[in-house]
């Protein structure tokens, strides 16, 4: 969980609502409260006039600074120096133990100089681990730019009155009591209490959800009490939508509403991610098992050799147990996602963060801009008393819709009916024609003249509100509509043309407009040679000043039929969480003298249906036509619309086991029509459930899915907060900041592994909050921006999911990478087994395994991150993260006790028929671990004696003697009572020294008798069988392979080299079978273009550390015969086969079994 890191602030603390009470007081009053709080540091005013004219001094407003301790500036994000970062990178656990081992060779050599192996063993490993440390490094630092987003929040200067005079002032130096005067376009510089304005607006969005501008003024018309709901107060960081204000500052920087939630999501500290801990849990297993073994092989091996060869071999089983490559390899399968997901227009700023998506159980998501796309839009009117569903572009006029619903005044059919929806004859109805003209003509709004060219939908608006521009862009592609913009060329907007065609004859000051008390605007306008007054506003209120409704071009009354028709109509679209605003007209002939006034509804001279809702308000039933009632026309219901892609992409989510939660700022009602568009809601709510005639006990018993409402919240401990998470479906509407961070923190105490979508600052902190936190590219806010870990560039929900696919598909391509990795382990410690147990040199030395680990075997394991999917990834549940580990007790049995047995088996098999061809069979080997090597060292490490003048009984000529020839040596001289002897040549005998032929330790004889005196460069094993290859003469000799005949130290690294091959071998099977962990390879394919060039790349790289002469050197292998490739082979096939029969069977079982439980093979062997 995260924990509160701020200024020493509590979790409890920063989850509290910021207290502001200036809201509900009195202008004058407000401003001597914050003189209070400032500790009376300026003059106390003698009316709110007054010091809105004079403002503070400047020496008051550097006193109220002292006081407050900072300026009005957020706190920016705490970040980690680049080279605390590095280190780290090079000083993972993983790192730590390398550096330790080759510190260790460097000390062996250092103890021991003799040879170079040690040194060579320890500059590779520091080499190693330092450009892995260096790559992730720099794979996280170009990923994870720090976003400078909080310092972009402000503006940097603002207009104040200070010192009585209006000054452009630096915003930062702002302080409570400060003066400001706010213009259209402009960020508000702080939180400010409105006292003088002028049709001024807020875009709150980023801080509330609420899609359209709110209207601000100096009176408080809110009675919730909420601060964030004050008419009169203007917020840190939000937009000026429209016209000025003028007002007096409360809180500055981090003390706004925007600085507190900045606080919470600044003062978050994450957990470790999922992958991350799953990486930690593994690098700590490998690691314990990697210290136990090689500690225990250094004491045992001190009883074998001295402690500089002992601390070798403890060194050789540390590099053989722990995956050097490992660490690279995840790295790589990070970037590589980003990257795709890059190209998908998603940016990961820091790369774990794409598997912990794959893990997520729970999307906690945002609606205004991230499930919808933040854009009222005209989705039905209601016309001729039929609901049609409208395009949004053009072409789609002149089509059929598969589905309109089409309520009938006369006959009743059980509700909506659904029938075709005949564009093609609704855009040029009469009826159709004038509502979309009333919508373009009763508006404020107008296109920006710079885009001309741009598509409709993306057009910029001025002057009106979310819902003119829907209106607009609706109109605008109309077919009629689009002939008028051709008929000139596209020089003008077609709205512009209309509005030419119908000028307005009432003038600026004839409009009425919109008000949230009477709840509608009007425009008089000139149509078919005479002015016509039109209203647009609240349907319900414009359909009461109506006496008389449109239908099919007749004027019919409003009967109680009519009246209940419409009821049905307005619900039926309002619980589809549309926005309905209805129109109604009435022709008024010419103006009168002075012409048309407007204001407001009492000063209008033209008639507005006044006495027609007065009557039907005081009798619904009864209410008869008056005067001045107007005809309806019909209404246009407008929503910020689901994307395209959002509904399918919550059901995919939901079928791959992830609860989609919505948490928005917006009305319950709205949200939940929204939810239910986009699946997030398929079943009925508690309250359906009361409405049909349940208790709400019952109720809440049998229903799936919520809706809970912020004000609810306001009184729930954690505890009830996950009772609401137990639902299916859930919805949480008019929640604050502080309600979503304790949301997605109680999903968290749950278990849920919870991913946050947000664009607002208001989504901040839940974003830090949670596991993972996606902010839209788009309609993101900076600060939203920076408390997340991944960002949507295109605002698309959609790529969510693909994320999840993307982070599954991380978490299976490591197990398979890790499987693949860890099963040559055994290969490459069963040799230093093997050493202890039956005293035989080693099959594989310590270099040999790193040439493996992070040589062959790199290109390979990362091929393994470009796998595709397998078909069932996205219908599983997410992974449990205390069972589904990376690493598993089955994955380690896999490894090792499974593909790992066979690869050791094919590496022995290979060490024994390479020393079988030269000389020695498999009998001859355990026991002689010291003898193989050139001039035997003794028991105590010394020097067996270098001179060996004497082979079989010849004076040593190079590195030649004659294997056909020779005599035992018995005490320390030729034996001649052998027939052995006998057979000698008088000049063999005679090269030979009559004494002191035995093998010498310092001067003492170690064996008087030891036979094989000749062997003495080459080792001093007995051979025991004729070698394949012909004699070390030559004699019989096959090409040149025969040069190894009869020389253990030579035969040994054509074994160990041979066994290094059967490991690349039986690893391309290993590398086969990882390619999935249930598909067979017949239904995966091998479309993987990296695999195939790993295959390859491992294969010649094997062939050159086998046959280049400098590789020779550098690794002390040696050449092999080509027949020394296939032992291995049979090994490979049954590797490849024994997987495909075990896929085989797991998969049967699953298909018998359905799911309700799981098989044997399943259960022992899935990992």
């Amino acid at each position: 969980m995260a924990d509160a890191k701020k200024d020493g602030k509590s979790r409890e603390e920063l989850t509290q609502e910021v207290k502001i009470d200036v809201h509900d007081m009195p202008p004058l009053e407000g401003i001597m409260s914050i003189r209070a709080a400032m500790q009376n540091t300026f003059a106390a005013p003698a009316s709110i006039e007054e010091f809105m004219l004079k403002g503070l001094t400047t020496d008051e407003a550097d006193a109220v600074r002292d006081v407050v301790g900072h300026e009005n500036m957020l706190t920016p994000p705490p970040t980690t120096p680049w080279w605390i970062l590095f280190i780290e990178h090079q000083t993972g656990f993983f790192s730590l133990l390398l550096w330790a081992a080759s510190i260790l060779c460097f000390v062996s050599y250092g103890l021991d100089n003799s040879g170079v192996d040690n040194l060579y063993l320890g500059i590779v490993l520091a080499v190693v681990v330092f450009l892995t440390g260096v790559f992730s490094y720099y794979q996280e630092a170009s990923s994870a730019a720090v976003m400078a987003g909080f310092k972009n929040m402000i503006p940097p200067q603002v207009s104040a009155i200070r010192d009585g005079t209006k000054m452009v002032i630096d915003a930062k130096s702002l302080v409570p009591g400060d003066v400001v005067l706010c213009l259209t376009g402009e960020k508000m510089p702080a939180d400010v209490r409105i006292c003088d304005f002028t049709n001024f607006k807020c875009d709150q969005s980023s801080l509330t959800g609420e899609p359209d501008a709110i209207k601000k003024m100096a009176q408080n018309k809110d009675e919730s009490g909420k601060p964030m709901e004050a008419t009169n107060l203007a917020f840190f960081g939000t937009m000026v939508a429209e016209g000025e204000a003028k007002g007096f500052v409360i809180l500055t920087g981090d003390d706004t509403v925007m600085g507190h939630i900045a606080a919470l999501a600044t003062g978050t500290e994450a957990d470790d991610t999922p992958i991350a801990k799953e990486i930690h849990h593994f690098i700590i297993l490998i690691s314990a098992l990697a210290i136990i073994l090689g500690v225990t092989f250094f004491i045992v091996s001190l009883t074998i050799y001295d402690v500089v060869k002992s601390l070798v071999f403890g060194i050789g089983i540390i590099v053989a147990n722990v995956p050097e490559g490992l660490l690279a390899t995840v790295t790589v399968s990070l970037t590589l996602t980003a990257k795709r997901l890059a190209v998908k227009k998603v940016l990961v700023k820091q790369l774990e963060s794409v598997e912990t998506l794959g893990s997520t159980t729970c999307i906690c998501s945002d609606k205004t801009g991230t499930l919808t796309q933040n854009r009222m839009t005209v989705q039905h009117v209601y016309v001729n008393d039929t609901i049609y569903e409208v395009p949004a572009v053009e072409a789609a006029w002149s089509t059929t819709l598969p589905k309109g619903i089409v309520p009938s005044v006369v006959e009743q059919r059980g509700g909506a009916v659904e029938t075709p929806n005949d564009l093609r004859t609704l855009h040029p109805d009469a009826a159709f024609e004038k509502l979309y003209k009333f919508g373009v003509l009763c508006n404020k709004g107008f296109f920006t003249a710079d885009d001309k060219e741009k598509e409709c939908l993306l057009r910029l608006c001025s002057g009106g509100n979310a819902s003119d521009y829907a209106f607009l862009k609706m109109a605008e592609t109309i077919p009629a509509m689009c002939d008028r913009r051709r008929a000139v060329n596209e020089a003008e907007f077609a709205i512009d043309l209309l509005r030419k065609e119908h000028p307005q004859n009432s003038g600026p000051e004839g409009d009425i407009p919109f008000n949230s008390k009477y709840k509608f605007m009007t425009a008089v306008c000139e149509m078919e040679g005479e002015d016509v007054v039109i209203m647009k506003g609240a349907a319900e209120q414009v359909f009461q000043r109506c006496s008389h409704i449109e239908v099919n071009g007749e004027i019919k009354p409003i009967d109680a039929a009519m009246r209940k028709r419409f009821d049905e109509v307005y619900n039926t679209v309002a619980k589809m969480g549309e926005r309905c605003l209805g129109f109604g007209y009435k022709k008024i002939g010419a103006a009168p003298e002075g012409g048309w006034k407007g204001g407001n509804p009492e000063e209008a001279n033209y008639p507005l249906g006044n006495e027609c809702i007065s009557k039907y308000q005081a009798n619904p039933e009864g209410w008869e036509a008056t005067d001045d009632a107007l005809i309806y026309l019909g209404l246009m219901a407008l929503i910020d619309p689901p994307r395209e892609a959002v509904p399918s992409s919550v059901l995919m989510a939901q079928r791959a086991g992830v609860k989609v939660v919505m948490v928005t700022g917006d009305h319950p009602v709205t949200a939940a029509a929204i939810a239910k568009t986009v699946n997030i809601v398929k079943s009925k709510v508690p309250a359906d459930f009361v409405d049909d005639g349940k208790t709400p006990e019952e109720a809440a018993a049998i229903a799936r899915a919520i809706v809970c409402k912020g004000t609810d919240l306001d009184n729930m401990t954690e505890v009830e907060i996950q009772h609401v998470m137990l639902y299916d479906q859930v919805v949480f509407a008019r929640t604050s900041p502080t309600q979503k961070l304790l949301i997605v923190a109680a999903a968290q105490k749950m278990g849920h592994i919870v991913a946050v979508t947000g664009d607002g600052v208001n989504d901040s902190p839940a974003l830090s909050q949670a596991d993972i936190g996606c902010a839209m590219g788009i309609a993101g806010t900076e600060v939203t921006k920076e408390a997340a870990d991944m960002i949507l560039l295109t605002d698309d929900f959609s790529a969510i999911v693909l994320g999840i696919e993307e982070g599954r598909l991380i978490f299976d391509n490591l197990k398979k990478s890790i499987a693949y990795t860890l099963s040559s382990n055994i290969p490459e410690i069963s040799p230093f087994i093997m050493f202890i147990i039956v005293r035989m040199p080693l099959s594989l030395t310590t270099v040999l395994i790193l040439c493996v680990d992070l040589g062959t075997d790199m290109i390979p394991a990362i091929s393994l991150a470009y796998e595709k999917p397998e078909s069932d990834i996205m219908l599983r549940p997410p992974r449990d993260a205390e069972k589904d580990r990376l690493v598993t007790d089955k994955l380690i049995c896999f490894a090792y006790l499974q593909i790992g047995v066979f690869q050791a088996l094919a590496g022995f098999f290979t060490f024994f028929c390479v020393l079988n061809d030269y000389g020695w069979d498999i009998r001859a080997v355990p026991g002689q671990v010291l003898n193989f090597e050139a001039f035997p060292e003794s028991e105590s490490g010394k020097k067996i004696s270098d001179d060996c003048p004497c082979g079989a009984g010849q004076k040593k000529t190079g590195n030649s003697f004659v294997t056909d020839k020779f005599a035992p040596i018995k005490h320390g001289m030729l034996d001649t009572t052998t027939g052995q002897y006998k057979k000698l040549s008088a000049s063999n005998v005679a090269a030979c020294p009559a004494s002191d032929l035995g093998l010498v330790i310092d001067g003492d004889q170690m064996d008087e008798n030891w036979p094989y005196g000749y062997a003495c460069p080459y080792g001093a094993v007995k051979p025991n069988k004729k070698c394949k290859f012909g004699d070390a003469a030559g004699n019989g000799a096959v090409g040149s392979w025969a040069t190894a005949c009869y020389k253990p130290a030579l035969a040994l690294r054509k074994a160990q080299t041979s066994a290094f091959v059967s490991i690349v071998i039986v690893q391309w099977a290993d590398l086969i079978i990882c390619k999935t962990r249930l598909l067979s390879l017949a239904d995966q394919g091998m479309q993987n273009q990296v695999m195939l060039f790993g295959l390859c790349s491992e294969t010649i790289l094997c062939m050159a550390l086998c046959y280049l002469p400098f590789m020779n050197t550098a690794f002390s292998t040696a050449p092999i015969h080509p027949v020394h490739w296939f032992p291995s082979m049979p090994y490979s096939i049954c590797i490849f086969l024994y997987d495909e029969t075990r896929k085989y069977f797991l998969r049967s079982e699953r298909k018998r079994l359905g799911g309700q439980s799981i098989g044997f093979v399943e259960k022992y062997t899935y990992y």
